[in-house]
């Protein structure tokens, strides 16, 4: 998870689609060590998706959203100025499914598609940790 910020930066210096991620603070304490392996692989895969299916897209959005008992990770795109998005199908990942499964033996969900005017949207829900009570 500490990589994350590396992560869409790079993404964002690599091609055209400007990423921005919206990660408040106490949302890395409180996912598990493996539910923070399983978020970082959904965002791994969610912005490799823009890119290998939405290469014109100009905004992906990665936000964290914490409540009181999950951590809701959901990772947009445009449809952008191009033609619009190509949806071709690639074996040889593991993909989606495989995330869906990671997502599922945590006690969480992994769910996708479209989204707006063309665009896409990857939503996982993850269970956390409940937030941490300070004291005064």
């Amino acid at each position: 998870m500490s990589q994350l910020r590396l992560l869409v930066d790079n993404f964002t210096v690599a091609g055209a689609t400007e990423a921005h991620l919206d990660l408040p603070p106490p949302v890395t304490e409180r996912l598990s060590r493996e539910a923070g392996s399983v978020a970082y692989r959904i965002v791994v895969e969610g912005l490799t998706n823009v890119r290998r299916h939405a290469p014109d897209a100009s905004r992906a959005t990665v936000a964290f959203t914490p409540t009181a008992t999950t951590v809701e990770i959901r990772i947009t795109n445009d449809r952008g100025a191009g033609p619009s998005a190509r949806r071709v199908s690639r074996s040889g990942g593991l993909g989606l499914p495989a995330l869906t499964e990671h997502a599922q033996a945590l006690g969480g969900t992994l769910a996708a598609g479209p989204h707006g005017d063309g665009g896409w949207q990857l939503t996982a829900v993850l269970p956390a940790a409940p937030p941490k009570k300070t004291t005064p």
